[in-house]
């Protein structure tokens, strides 16, 4: 088995408004597309609180990406969804570009899309096809706030000569459930399930602890199986312990970041277990305003709001499909669904694993 990366589009530039683009995939055994966002900060930010032009902000710059095998969809969502689900299986996460907080310097992002649980893999991945026959369809929005001047990469990596027997399938469907335990949600039937990744719109946050997916059950044909009942602090647990949590570079924040403020001074030095002494004329850390404290928890980064919306039910527990789900046969499969108060902006997507047969597509 050999690797081929190979270019799909070249450097396209974006309009600020919506727009489509439909590229053929290779023939060739496909395991990764690679996707780069690359744009420009249109705000000259002093703050993150200020500064929307984070790597979620760069990645909705894209609103779905499809792949489709004769009309049928292999992954059809969300790209930060989409990363999400390949991040927890393969480990391979979205990676960002330079940071800086200045007007017109560049930023970026590429994250990969997979079609197995881990690249690479010449038994795991999209079998050999016609040209034409697998197609992806790119779909873009609006510019986001403190971001413009986007251009867009797509990258192939082939697996030549290998002859996969499975790959996985991600869909995404939107609901609004209603507040109480009257929510089902159905899901596909035909192949192993390896688990579904839930989005929240309602999530615990602030005071409240209202959730959408506030208690979880999982049915087979109205028999509640591997999962009786599940609230989402359990769900999100379990989404956490497949996550690199600092893949959003939540780990790098800097007092730096902080902007001094010249009134009602409540941070020193000292407080924070720092010493040395501040450039004259200059204090390290003062101010007690919300958006220049929002590292210390007082206003939460765009970051932290995006993980907080994710939860896993997750039916491949050890990762071997020893307790992945095997739908076949049934007649019927749902997510009964206990929401603690309505939620209009819910998302669930079902990560099915999807056996072929040698060289079969």
């Amino acid at each position: 088995m050999q690797p081929l990366h190979t270019v799909l589009r070249p450097s396209t530039t974006l309009l600020s408004t919506a727009e489509s683009f439909t590229n053929d995939l290779p023939v060739n055994p496909l395991s990764v597309i690679l996707v780069t966002l690359r744009a420009l900060n249109n705000i000259a930010a002093t703050s993150y609180a200020d500064y929307a032009a984070s790597v979620t902000a760069l990645m909705s710059k894209i609103s779905n990406i499809r792949a489709a095998y004769r009309g049928a969809t292999i992954f059809d969502a969300d790209p930060l969804d989409l990363a999400m689900v390949y991040g927890m299986f393969s480990k391979w996460w979205p990676i960002a570009g330079q940071t800086n907080q200045i007007n017109n310097d560049v930023r970026s992002v590429t994250f990969p899309l997979l079609f197995g649980r881990k690249a690479f893999d010449p038994t795991e991945c999209f079998p050999a096809s016609r040209r034409g026959d697998l197609v992806l369809t790119t779909t873009t929005a609006a510019d986001p706030t403190g971001l413009d001047g986007f251009t867009m990469i797509i990258e192939t990596i082939e697996l030549l000569d290998a002859v996969p027997t499975r790959f996985i399938k991600v869909t995404s469907s939107a609901f609004s459930l209603a507040a109480g335990d009257v929510n089902d949600i159905s899901l596909p039937i035909g192949n192993k399930l390896l688990g579904v990744l839930c989005r929240s719109g309602l999530f615990p946050t602030a005071a409240s602890n209202d959730a959408g997916f506030n208690e979880v059950a999982l049915e087979v044909d109205n028999v509640e199986v591997m999962q009786s009942r599940a609230t989402w602090r359990g769900l999100h647990a379990l989404w956490a312990r497949r996550t690199r949590t600092d893949w959003l570079q939540m780990g790098h924040r800097h007092l730096l970041d902080i902007i001094a403020s010249t009134t009602d001074p409540v941070l020193t030095t000292t407080a924070l277990g720092l010493s040395g002494t501040a450039a004259a004329g200059s204090s390290l850390i003062t101010g007690n305003d919300a958006a220049t404290l929002g590292h210390f928890g007082v206003a939460p980064h765009p970051e932290q709001d995006a993980l907080q919306r994710y939860g896993l039910v997750d039916l491949d527990l050890l990762d071997d499909l020893s307790m992945a789900l095997d739908t076949k046969g049934a007649a019927d499969i749902n997510l009964h669904v206990n929401a603690s108060a309505a939620d209009t902006a819910a998302r669930v997507l079902p990560i099915e694993y999807v056996e072929t047969g040698a060289a079969t597509a």
